[in-house]
Formats: structure tokens, sequence, C-alpha cells
């Protein structure tokens, strides 16, 4: 029997008693394209047309005629000329990051002129011609550049493989960090780093797979929703699946499974021997492990600190950034690797093994110029004298320069010689700097402002240090490069990685120097040694760091082990 068919007036009452309101919305249906920008972009036009704002009352205060047009409804759109001091204006008080002028790059100052417009356009309803964009587009990329007010200069495009990914995890492990890292990032940062490897990338499903009658293997499934020009990210995602990999340096279902236990995140499963207990039912391939109801909502990757434990706030980009940056100057290299490396890398090599709709959707791009654009590094893929010759393709050369290996010394300073710190902690500004808070102190100045001059102290000093450490460190890579020449490459290089930390660690807790050895083995591991790393894992990021005791001296139910004592020591 089909469905009912309903009279116009059912109809009709239907969708009133569902909202709907003849010509309630017409006004607001006559607006084309409402929404046709993402929030980054919105923010980007808001700062910009801040700018544009500010340039305007200081054109204003200083008695200049005409004043340009406003942000006002129905405002006349900017002549040419205007957008373009206006531009110029952005340019001089804007500071580049790669120019080593401080200049800002051709790119910058044609991507401000996109969001100008844009903002402009959409605050004040008024169209700006085409050809005044294009125009305004080709001087921002020709005759700033002939002036030099800006630069053409690009970052150097490499490739983080999977020879730096190896060279990353065996120094997180097994070398003294320069910065604290609490034990939960000692696990979050190598799953994250492994998601960026495998996805170029929240929720996360995870399940047992059937591998043979009475065994099973770790699956999950990452849905991403924060990507690039995603409106929806509560609703729209890209989903990765992936599972356990043979070799425990490259297996990030471990991390995952420690940190899930440790949060008591998964129902019914809070241990690693309740987690060894459970068997897939006959019938079924896979076995789905359910969050917790009160979980759900509970980021995995969170910020962690020496004072407050693990908190509840998702992990900050600025300690992700700052443990990643240590890794890799632990790591030997003089450059910074970034995260676009890794997923340029990640790139080329989908490029080599799936079609190019199946690389766009992995690395969550449509558009295909972008992948031409920000996903090549500078040096070409193609091996052109073997093409020439009709050879087979030698890629060695190739993937050294497409690396970071050129950017590489092993016993790269982490940081500078005594005299040179002394020598920088006595430059005048800074002493100037030290003398004035002195003098605030001695006046009885409010601690805000004292506080406020301390931390631009900090800051210069910390910006001076880091310049310094730069160029000492390309000082010393020119004469560790000399001095291979000199020895004919056959003197061991001193090592000068520190390991005190780690091998205290070691003594103190056990598993850890198990754990250090399983991260960085670059052979297949047994389902005995992976479950082992796991409650290794779990163990180290669930104990209580707030005393150290010796194997066999932890306090027994709180209460001194040695014999004779039986002091409750957790009052």
């Amino acid at each position: 029997m089909g469905r009912k068919q309903l009279s116009t007036e059912e109809v009709w009452n239907l969708a009133e008693a569902r909202g709907y309101k003849l010509g309630a919305y017409r006004e607001i249906d006559g607006i084309w394209d409402r929404f046709p920008y993402g929030k980054k972009t919105k923010n980007d036009h808001k700062t910009t047309l801040q700018h544009y704002t500010q340039w305007c009352d200081a054109l204003k205060m200083k008695g200049h005629a005409p004043l340009p047009p406003s942000l006002s409804e129905g405002a006349d759109p900017p002549d040419p000329c205007t957008s373009k001091d206006f531009l110029r204006f952005q340019a001089a008080r804007g500071r580049g990051r790669i120019d080593k002028q401080g200049r800002i790059t051709d790119s910058s100052l044609v991507a401000i002129a996109e969001w100008f417009f844009a903002g402009f356009e959409y605050t004040t309803s008024s169209l700006i011609s085409p050809n005044v964009k294009w125009a305004v587009y080709k001087w921002a990329k020709n005759d700033m550049v002939h002036d030099g007010l800006v630069s053409n200069a690009r970052k150097v495009k490499q490739l983080f493989g999977w020879k730096e990914w190896t060279r990353f995890n065996t120094t997180f492990w097994t070398i003294d960090e320069s910065i604290f890292v609490h034990p939960r990032n000692k696990v979050q940062f190598p799953f994250l780093i492994s998601l960026y490897c495998w996805t170029g990338a929240r929720d996360i499903e995870i399940a047992l797979q059937r591998t043979s009658s009475s065994d099973w293997k770790v699956i999950y499934k990452l849905k991403q929703g924060f990507i690039k020009n995603n409106k929806f990210p509560e609703t729209v995602k890209f989903g990765y699946a992936s599972g356990e990999h043979r070799n425990a340096l490259y297996d990030d279902t471990q991390y995952l499974l420690a940190m899930a236990m440790a949060d008591k995140a998964i129902d019914g499963i809070d241990t690693p021997e309740q987690l060894w207990q459970l068997q897939i039912p006959p019938g079924d391939d896979t076995l789905i492990l359910p969050w917790r109801e009160e979980k759900l909502g509970l980021p995995v990757i969170r910020n962690a600190t020496q004072a407050g434990g693990v908190t509840e706030q998702p992990l900050s980009l600025g300690i992700f950034r700052k443990i990643f940056k240590n890794t890799s100057i632990h790591s030997g290299y003089s450059i910074d690797a970034t995260i676009h490396a890794i997923r340029r890398s990640l790139g080329k090599m989908m490029d080599e093994r799936y079609t190019e709709t199946q690389r766009s959707q992995h690395i969550n791009h449509t558009d295909p110029r972008i992948y031409g654009q920000s996903y090549v590094a500078n040096t070409s893929s193609v091996d052109g004298r073997s093409a020439f010759l009709n050879e087979p393709a030698q890629h060695g050369p190739i993937d050294n320069f497409q690396s970071f290996e050129m950017f590489r010394e092993k016993g790269l300073p982490v940081r500078l010689p005594a005299e040179r710190e002394a020598a920088v902690k006595a430059r005048l500004e800074l002493a100037a700097m030290r003398s004035q808070i002195q003098h605030l102190k001695f006046m009885g100045k409010s601690p805000k402002a004292i506080k406020k001059l301390d931390n631009q102290l900090r800051a210069k000093y910390t910006k001076q240090m880091k310049k310094e450490l730069k160029q000492y460190q390309e000082q010393w890579i020119q004469e560790r490069r000399r001095w291979k020449i000199e020895t004919r490459g056959k003197v061991e290089l001193n090592n000068d990685c520190r390991t005190d930390l780690i091998d205290a660690l070691s003594a103190i807790i056990p598993q850890y120097r198990r754990l250090t050895r399983t991260m960085i083995c670059a052979h297949d591991i047994t389902q005995s040694k992976r479950r082992q790393a796991i409650e290794d894992l779990y163990s180290f990021i669930t104990r209580d760091f707030t005393v150290l005791y010796l194997p066999g001296e932890e306090p027994a139910n709180g209460i001194c082990p040695v014999k004779n004592c039986k002091t409750d020591v957790e009052k």
C-alpha cells in the first residue's frame, strides 16, 4: 500500500506547522551569495579593513584631501591610485619573515589586495571593476618588486619524508630535550606527527579487526572536520582509515590506545589487561570499541603542563610547534621542518600511486592548480637525462636534494657557548632595560608596569638569542663541513647530544628503557612485544611524577616500604 496522498490544504498546513511563512524571507533571499567566505577569510578581511581605517584616520589627522572612500553602505569604490597608495602603506608597515631585509613578499601583498577588495565589496555592497583588481595585482607583482619595496623571495620547499620522520622519532625518544616535555606529550607528539605523515592532517572511531580465528588487530578511522575551506566542520568531515603497522616505529595505534585507556574513554575498557581479554564474536569480522558518553566531547590531544598535569583543553598550536622545532634542531636540521613539508612529501608519494581525484581527496584540495602551486618541491622530480636517453630513472640524487639532507649536520649545537650568551646579555639595549626595571622598582611603581617592561625585556632577549644562535649555527656548519674535507671524512664526529635525563629516567622507570628500545626499532615486532609497548605507554602516562621512586621503593598503599618504618608518606 502506497503513502497517503495529501490534499493541497493539508500540504500547506503541514508546511506552516513546520515554520514556513509566505514571503517572510524575500529580502534575505534577494541577497546574492550570502555566505561567500569562511571564518578565517572573514578575519583576514576584517584585519585588512581595520588597517585601511587606520590609514584613513591618519590621512584625516594630517589634513590630507580628498579623503579615501569610507566603508559605509554604498560608498564609491577606491580608484587604482588610492588602492595602490594603501597597499604601499601596508608594505611599509608590515614585516616579512622570508626576506632577509624584512620586506613582505609580492605574494603577501597580492593576498592583502584580495582581502581589501573582497572586504570592501562585502562591507559597502559596492563592486570594484575586475580590470582595476587585475591592474593592482599586476602592479604588486611587478612594479613593487622592481622598485625594491617588496621581495619576490620564496620559502625553500623541501620534502619531509620517512627518513626525516625516522630521525625525528629516534631523537625524540633518545636525546634529552632542552625544554620540558610532559609524559603525555611524549605519547601525543609522535601520534600527531604520524597522523600528519599519513593523512597530511578529530573524531576517531576504533575497532578490532579479525586476523585469524582467535586473534585481532587494531584499526581506526579519523574524521577530520577542520580542513581548508570547510564552512561546516561539525557536519562535513573527511575520513581516513588505518591500522596497526608491523613496525613499532610507524605504528600510531599504540599511542591512541594508551591515551584512550588513560582517559577511561573506552566504554568497559580501562586497562590493557581488559583489552587483551576481548574476542571478536564468531561470525563478525570487526568489534567496535564504543566511547563512554561523558567522554565524547573530550579532546584526544590535550594540553599537559608540569604544574597542572593533563588538562581538558586541546593541545595548543604553540606547544606543538615548540616541541616540533626543538626536536628538529636536536635532529641536526639547520632549517625548520614544517607540516607543509610533510604534506608535500605525502603528496609526491600519492601522485606516483593514485589518481588525481584520490590524491585531491586525501590532501583535501579539489583544485588541481593548488597541488602544482603548493605541493611541489623546488627541485624537479623528473630525471630528465634518463628520460632523454630512454633509460630507467635514477631518483637517488633527486630524493636527496628534495629532502632536508642538505640542511642536516649531526651534532648541530642547540645553544650558544657561554661566552656568546654572556655577550648577548651584556648588550647595551638589554642592560638599559634592566636598569629601567630596577629604577621602577626603586621608585615603587606598580607591579603591572614593571611586569610589562620585564616581558618586553624577555621578548627582546629571546629574539636576540635566537638570531645569535642562528648565526653561530651557520658558522659551525661551515667549519664542520670544511673539517670533514680536511680529515677526508675519516675522523669520527663528536656527538654532543646529552642523554643524562633519558638515562636517569630509564634507571627510575624500567618501562621507559623498554619503550625507548621499542620505539626506535626499525624491525618488525611480535604481538607480545606490541602489547608490552602499549602497557608501558599506558603505565608511563598514568604514573604520578610528583615524586619519583626507584623500582621496589614505591609506597605500598601510601606506607613507606622500608621494614620497621611504615611511615604514612602521603600525609
